[in-house]
C-alpha cells in the first residue's frame, strides 16, 4: 500500500547469529523502518524477487578481539543462475571501539564482485561507512554515521549521512536528527527502502508515566514524531507527524487513540490494488482506535480500526488478533 519497498527480516541462523556485529550506529528513527541499512544478509543468495540462489561456501568471523573492540569478518560465494544473475563473492568487514560513556567508534566495508566466466569486468559494488556515538552524561548521546558507495556507472552524490541527538531520562524520551542520502548512493548489499536524492528532518518525543488510580491506568505513554522529506531541489516530497495516546490499564490490557497528518508528494503515477494514484500533492489524515485486552491471560484478543484519507481517496482497515499462551 505504498510506493516504497517493503522490508523482509532475515530469517537464516547463519545471518542471524552474531548479527549486531555488523551493523552501524547513527542510523536512529523516530518512527517506521530504517531508510538505510548499510549491509542486509538478505542480499546474499536471495534474489530481489525473491528467487533462492546457491551458496557454494562462506565463512564467517565475529566477537570481541578485547573487552572493547569488536570485530565482524564475512565472505561467501554465491553461485550463477542461467539467465538471472552471474556468481558474486561477497566480502564485509566491520569493526567497533566502544570508548567510555556508551560512546564508540567504528568503520564497515562492504564489497559484492561477479564472478565466473560471464562475469563483466566493471560488475561490482563497494560500500564505505564511518559510524560514531558519542555519550552525554547518564541520559543523552549524539551519533552519527557518513557512507559512500562506489559503482560502475553512476558519478552523482554517491553519500549518505545521518546526525541525531537522543535524550532518555525515566519519564521522557527526545530525539531529533537529520538525514540527506545522494541520488547516486547505492548500497547493493544494503537496503534502501526510500532511494532517489533527499533530506530528511526527524523529532520524537515520548513520555511515560504511572498515575495513581487515574481510571484504573497503570501505565500512560503519549507520544509523538514528525518526519519530513525534501528533494535536492527544495521540494516536499513526504510530511508525516505522528500523534499517539496509550494507556495500560491494571489487568494488562491496553487502548490507544493515534491521529496521523500524512502530505505525499507523487511525482510519477504508481499503483496501489490496481487503481492508478496520477502525480500532484496529496494531503490527508488518519484516526485510529485499539484495544487489547489483558495480554497476560492464557487467550487474549485484540482490535484497531484505523479510518482515513488516502491520495485522494478513502481508506478504512480493521485489524482484529488473537493470542493463545501455554505453558
Amino acid at each position: 500500500l505504498t510506493r516504497f519497498s517493503l522490508f523482509y527480516p532475515e530469517k537464516r541462523q547463519f545471518f542471524l547469529t552474531d548479527a549486531p556485529n555488523f551493523s552501524v550506529d547513527g542510523l536512529t528513527e523516530t518512527s517506521g523502518p530504517l531508510v538505510i541499512i548499510p549491509f542486509f544478509s538478505r542480499r546474499i543468495g536471495i534474489s530481489r524477487t525473491g528467487q533462492q540462489i546457491p551458496i557454494l561456501a562462506g565463512a564467517r568471523l565475529s566477537g570481541k578481539t578485547s573487552n572493547t573492540v569488536t570485530v565482524g569478518l564475512l565472505n561467501m560465494q554465491t553461485d550463477d543462475l542461467a539467465g538471472l544473475v552471474t556468481g558474486n563473492n561477497f566480502t564485509v568487514a566491520r569493526a567497533r571501539r566502544d570508548l567510555p560513556n556508551h560512546s564508540s567508534i567504528g568503520g564497515l566495508f562492504v564489497n559484492r564482485i561477479a564472478t565466473g566466466d560471464q562475469a563483466r569486468a566493471n560488475d561490482y559494488n563497494r560500500t564505505y561507512a564511518v559510524d560514531g556515538r558519542w555519550g552525554i552524561g547518564q541520559n543523552g548521546f549524539v551519533e552519527g554515521f557518513v557512507g559512500r558507495t562506489d559503482t560502475p556507472g553512476l558519478t552523482g552524490r554517491e553519500y549518505a549521512l545521518s546526525l541525531s541527538g537522543n535524550y532518555t531520562s525515566e519519564s521522557w524520551r527526545l530525539i531529533t536528527g537529520y538525514q540527506e542520502n545522494g541520488e547516486d548512493f547505492n548500497p547493493e548489499v544494503g537496503f534502501l527502502r526510500r532511494t532517489g536524492g533527499f533530506r530528511k528532518y526527524d523529532f520524537g518525543l515520548n513520555n511515560t508515566s504511572r498515575p495513581n488510580g487515574f481510571l484504573k491506568f497503570q501505565e500512560l505513554s503519549p507520544h509523538m514524531s514528525f518526519t519530513r522529506f525534501w528533494n535536492f531541489s527544495g521540494v516536499m516530497e513526504t510530511s508525516y507527524l505522528h500523534t499517539h495516546f496509550e494507556g495500560e490499564f491494571e489487568d494488562s490490557s491496553s487502548t490507544g487513540v493515534v491521529y496521523d497528518v500524512r502530505s505525499e508528494q507523487v511525482f510519477r503515477d504508481f499503483k496501489v490494488s490496481g487503481i492508478t494514484v496520477p502525480p500532484g500533492r496529496y494531503d490527508f489524515s488518519e484516526t485510529e482506535y485499539s484495544f487489547r485486552y489483558n495480554r497476560a491471560a492464557p487467550i487474549s484478543f485484540g482490535m484497531s480500526a484505523t479510518a482515513g484519507g488516502f491520495f485522494g481517496g478513502d481508506i478504512v482497515t480493521f485489524r482484529p488478533s488473537l493470542r493463545a499462551r501455554y505453558g
